[in-house]
């Protein structure tokens, strides 16, 4: 029989496991919490160092989103951060700022921070760029460096005291975890973005510029927010891909190879009712590890040529209503979605868009399954491209028919011909002379007339798909003709 005391540790252990159930029931371990568009997640990793953190946070994901170490960019945000902390137990966490080596004009405790997305922080506080220091912080506070203990305070942490607020940290015995980003954003004045300058590329993996068409008021902004995705390669030529709660499909013919970047860019105060957004993608900067350039030269191993067209890194947008995509209503099979590929040219990869709303980085065109040259069907990945080839003349076509209360009968009547004739050459295989048609469709395009019409720019749109099924062609079917 149990003795006595063994009878009273066991009821003490059952009675130690008893509390921890119910603590877990009325305080489970927090959940991914939605504010302003993006998700946060407060991680509890006693003692965790800021590297391994940041490591933590981006192997998590969120509704196919990569996590990062939170970025403050705003009261708001902080706010509800620090609420997030609170009711996780309101100890000290780990967020994604760090401070790089300093200059002697401009010394510690204060230079060099950053955020994990490029941003600058200041080392005082300010409402714009948003910075809110404890009291005396940053303070660079120096220790014996021991298991515990870093040499310098060389990362960002918040709620130091249990309370609102930043300091550098370097006590390992102080921080309780670290709060995860599902996505990031950033404001830019959207000026920034014309056409009398290099253009803007508020996320570090988009240049956009404007056209000169492009109406900016004073104090219009561009906010850009990005979000990672992790793509899985047995959807990819299968299955569509649905984002943000069905806001985005992507259809089977675009993968990532294998991550992809969403930006969703959002600008106040800008007009845009003839000509087209430029874009330039900078894959290779902003997801170093991707296989794919946008030409036969890979990225990843750097240098080797790959001859398969379907292993290059394309453009790809979509409209922030999806309803205002040709490609929601007319895609089956392959291209059912919301999205479309726009690559007008390479370098880095680039192409032309209508308006803001939803961009893509780091997308490729799958041929479907077994259509890849590596699995030695070159007859099927030709006629993947040729497919996809038609399917995009198609939508021009729907494209040109939606613009004619906004073109002269004869400019109209021109294009209508043009579009017509270049699917019919197409058909007949005759992709030389396609091209052709479609290089006089834009000629016409860029010498038309459009009356503008409130919420529509029709000039763009035939500029965005004639200018992409060209690359398709010189690029991606007529080099591969036998």
């Amino acid at each position: 029989m149990p003795t006595r005391n063994r009878i009273a540790r066991i009821l003490v252990i059952l009675a130690l496991a008893l509390t921890a159930m119910q603590a877990f029931a009325t305080n489970p371990p927090p959940a991914a919490v939605l504010h302003d568009g993006r998700y946060y997640q407060v991680v509890i990793a006693s003692k965790i160092t800021w590297d391994a953190a940041k490591a933590a946070a981006e192997q998590r994901t969120h509704d196919g989103i990569q996590g990062q170490l939170a970025t403050i960019g705003s009261a708001d945000e902080g706010a509800f951060i620090d609420q997030l902390r609170r009711q996780s137990g309101g100890s000290e966490l780990w967020v994604g700022g760090y401070q790089v080596a300093c200059s002697t004009i401009d010394p510690e405790p204060g230079c060099g921070w950053l955020w994990l997305n490029g941003e600058a922080i200041a080392a005082v506080n300010s409402a714009s760029p948003y910075t809110n220091w404890k009291q005396g912080e940053p303070n660079n506070l120096r220790r014996i460096p021991n298991a515990d203990t870093l040499a310098t305070e060389d990362h960002l942490a918040i709620g130091l005291d249990n309370s609102l607020g930043w300091n550098d940290e370097g006590y390992l015995p102080n921080i309780r975890g670290y709060v995860v980003e599902y996505g990031d954003k950033v404001t830019v004045p959207a000026d920034t973005c014309t056409s009398d300058g290099p253009g803007c590329n508020p996320t570090g993996a988009q240049v956009l510029q404007y056209p000169d068409t492009a109406k900016v008021a004073d104090n219009a902004t561009l906010t850009a927010r990005t979000f990672r995705i992790h793509d899985d390669p047995n959807r990819c030529g299968k299955q569509p891909l649905t984002l943000f709660d069905g806001a985005v499909v992507i259809p089977p013919y675009l993968c990532g190879h294998p991550d992809f970047l969403v930006i969703e860019t959002d600008a106040q105060g800008v007009e845009i009712l003839k000509g087209t957004i430029l874009v330039e993608n900078l894959t290779a900067d902003a997801l170093p590890d991707n296989l794919y350039g946008c030409s036969a030269v890979r990225q990843n191993p750097a240098g080797a040529i790959d001859p398969d067209p379907s292993h290059r890194d394309v453009v790809a947008w979509q409209s922030a209503n999806s309803v205002d995509m040709l490609e929601t209503t007319r895609g089956t099979g392959r291209f059912l979605g919301t999205v479309t590929e726009v690559t007008y040219g390479c370098g880095s990869s680039r192409g032309k868009v209508v308006s803001g709303s939803y961009h893509f980085v780091g997308l490729r065109i799958h041929p479907g399954a077994g259509n890849e040259y590596s699995d030695g069907n070159v007859p099927g990945n030709r006629k993947s491209f040729v497919d996809l080839t038609r399917y995009k003349l198609e939508l021009l076509r729907v494209s040109v028919a939606d613009s004619k209360a906004a073109l002269p009968k004869l400019t109209y009547a021109a294009m209508k011909v043009l579009t017509d004739a270049t699917l019919v050459l197409h058909n007949q295989g005759r992709y030389k002379a396609a091209l052709l048609s479609l290089k006089l469709f834009l000629f016409a395009v860029d010498h038309a007339r459009y009356a503008p019409i409130a919420g529509k720019n029709f000039n763009g749109d035939h500029l965005m798909r004639g200018s992409s099924i060209q690359f398709m062609y010189t690029d991606k079917v007529i080099p591969f003709e036998r």
